[in-house]
């Protein structure tokens, strides 16, 4: 493993599609979100002129944390993004303050 860690921007897109599709309940709470009770979140995803192939990855090189340091993540980036989106999109809490602009 060299640390890097590259993600497509669409890749999110297919994570909230899937989660969306598995569950009657996540369209019922988010009844908003219309595009992923379709399964077309990518269509969201918008690219900008100024910054071009700025939007069609994400990159972490973590290689000089586990060269140096002996970092090992516990997770890979993928399933703890997974556990983070599962979090939010199952936890009301939050999303509810933050609606009502309560701290």
């Amino acid at each position: 493993m060299n640390g890097r860690i590259s993600i497509p921007s669409t890749w999110f897109a297919k994570l909230m599609d899937k989660a969306f599709a598995g569950t009657l309940e996540l369209k019922v709470k988010y009844p908003q979100a219309t595009r992923a009770a379709r399964g077309n979140s990518k269509a969201l995803i918008t690219h900008v002129n100024d910054r071009p192939g700025h939007d069609r990855r994400y990159a972490i090189d973590a290689a000089k944390a586990m060269r140096e340091l002996g970092y090992k993540p516990l997770e890979s980036f993928e399933s703890g993004i997974r556990k983070t989106v599962g979090w939010y999109l199952a936890e009301n809490g939050w999303r509810q303050r933050f609606l009502k602009g309560v701290k």
